[in-house]
């Protein structure tokens, strides 16, 4: 009997210390290893501009505080290290900062950039590389980790490509076992990719919602794991390739991308590009938000009124905890989950075919809801029904206040978003 006894104590021991290295080794997964992340744009959430001024162009000061006037307090570019500096002398006492762009970065010249603008002000961080492809990943590791020996005090930037494809992610079945790939060689300070969902073919607008959402729900997923953030590329200036064509920004298509990626809890918007650039054999560039003669285009003043809405909700994205993420409509989109039943405060939610993302929000302990227009192209009219006993004030209507039962409807706009907020 004793026998037995000690037996079992022994079973029950082994498993509690088997559980014990589990749970040790998932806190640490999620916790993590993972490169501590240097915020480059302290208190808000990062709105950065690719090629800040358009190729072939001499910068000035107005330049950047248009930059500013349109909400962006980043920037990257590929950049000599004197002309870096030329620029820093003109931004002058402007809030504007850069993320350093070199292909010293994989050279033996590393070290040289790092020292230069290490404790440099202007400098928010390194812009690593961009878009790697899946063969090139252990050399590109190779110079990371020495880049993060050297230049460690300011943030390493590696933005990813989003979407599966063989050049890109390899033999990874899902976007989400990709990151992990991404996770086990380079534990990044911050995650970050593109995907851009509008597209023009045959003269007609489409758009990518099943590689979108997925890509979405990896980067929110992986970055709930790592306790890192992500960050998001939106596609900023038309171009064309043999398939297909980018269609010029407008505020309805920045919405959609932009707010969906807010609402999976994106901490950078980034795009691509500020600045128009030349084109290259593979890709035509039509146009941008500023163009090669240094004209603003129609974009400019969408992605200023976008930018400035993403900063009016700053308190609500930035550092934002995401709770939940459901999708409505006819179609369920892979690797997203479909609204089935009550949805935070509201009992019911109901909207047409084209259907709405919603998620459930927490920060600096108050709770929202944010309902964003699948459609870029139409307006949607959505449904609500307040459970009993909720309250909620929707912070994008005048802060117009819905009691206990209400049942209630608002008119999305193009790619458009509601914010409530329980109270």
């Amino acid at each position: 009997m004793l026998h037995l006894i000690e037996m079992r104590q022994r079973i029950l021991t082994l498993l509690l210390l088997v559980f014990g290295f589990m749970m040790l080794f998932a806190e640490k997964y999620q916790s993590g290893s993972n490169h501590p992340f240097i915020n480059p744009t302290p208190g808000e959430i990062t709105i950065m501009a690719c090629t800040p001024i358009p190729h072939g162009l001499k910068s000035t000061r107005k330049d950047y505080e248009d930059l500013i006037e349109c909400g962006f307090n980043l920037g990257t570019e590929a950049l000599s290290m004197d002309q870096y500096e030329r620029e820093f002398e003109i931004i002058g006492d402007l809030d504007f900062k850069y993320m350093i762009y070199s292909s010293f970065f994989f050279s033996d010249k590393m070290n040289e950039v790092v020292k230069r603008f290490q404790n440099n002000p202007y400098v928010g961080g390194w812009s690593f590389k961009d878009e790697p492809n899946y063969a090139d990943l252990k050399k590109v590791k190779f110079y990371y980790d020495k880049l993060y020996e050297s230049g460690g005090s300011k943030l390493i930037f590696m933005n990813l490509l989003g979407g599966l494809s063989s050049k890109g992610t390899g033999p990874a079945k899902s976007y989400l076992d990709y990151l992990k790939v991404i996770q086990k060689n380079f534990k990044p300070e911050v995650w970050s990719f593109d995907l851009y969902p509008v597209f023009l073919r045959n003269g007609k607008i489409d758009i990518a919602y099943d590689i979108f959402f997925e890509d979405l729900e990896a980067m929110h997923a992986m970055s709930k794991m790592t306790d890192r953030p992500f960050w998001f590329f939106c596609q900023s200036m038309a171009f064309r390739v043999p398939a297909f064509e980018r269609p010029a920004a407008t505020e309805a298509y920045l919405r959609f991308a932009n707010f969906s990626a807010l609402a999976y809890g994106a901490q950078g918007i980034l795009y691509w590009t500020y600045g128009m650039r030349n084109s290259n054999e593979s890709e035509t560039y039509l146009s941008a938000l500023v163009n090669l003669d240094g004209k603003k285009t129609p974009a400019w003043y969408a992605a200023k009124k976008v930018n400035a809405e993403i900063k009016k909700f700053n308190d609500i994205f930035y550092q934002s905890n995401i709770l939940e993420v459901k999708h409505t409509g006819s179609k369920v989109y892979r690797t997203t989950k479909k609204l089935s039943g009550k949805f935070g405060p509201f009992k019911k939610i109901s909207s047409s075919k084209a259907g709405v993302l919603l998620s459930r929000i927490e920060n600096n302990g108050k709770n929202y809801i944010m309902i964003v227009n699948h459609d870029p192209l139409a307006k949607q009219k959505v449904m609500l029904k307040l459970a009993d006993g909720k309250r909620v004030i929707d912070m994008t209507n005048n802060n117009r206040e819905y009691g206990s039962d209400d049942y209630f409807s608002i008119l999305l706009d193009k790619g458009g978003y509601a914010i409530f907020r329980e109270i």
